[in-house]
């Protein structure tokens, strides 16, 4: 059996309107879903989520899987599924592809999208076993 490649489901959160309440938009190329904020949940609870519910109704099978999350700063997460729970190093990679468009070739991006993605590089040096400073 071939490796299975799934997209990446990023969620972000939007307040409240005269007309809706607070939810979660979790998207990816093939299909869009907006979810109703759980207030049973903390933050992390909801995105997570409203992932799931995504990856659900696009039959997406998480046997042998993890979704696996990081934050974009401000007020929306990535999410992709890991084959292995421990080799985090493709999430990771996959990560900081998508962190490295959102700052572009000039480098413009908000500091927090900037800090965040020095972290995930930090933490695909770790899944390496390459630290700085070792």
């Amino acid at each position: 059996m071939g490796e299975r490649i799934f997209q990446a489901i990023e969620t972000k959160w939007h307040g409240p309107t005269n007309t809706r309440g607070s939810r979660i938009v979790a998207r990816c190329d093939a299909r869009r879903i907006t979810v109703s904020w759980d207030h049973s949940l903390d933050v992390v609870g909801n995105h997570r989520a409203a992932a799931e519910k995504l990856a659900a109704s696009l039959d997406w099978q998480n046997d042998g899987t993890r979704l696996v999350g990081g934050g974009l700063g401000g007020n929306g997460y990535v999410w992709v599924f890991a084959e292995q729970a421990p080799d985090l190093l493709p999430a990771l990679s996959s990560a900081e592809w998508i962190m490295a468009r959102m700052i572009g070739p000039e480098g413009a991006a908000p500091v927090d999208v900037q800090r965040h993605l020095g972290q995930v590089r930090l933490a695909i040096a770790a899944a390496k076993g390459r630290l700085p400073g070792r």
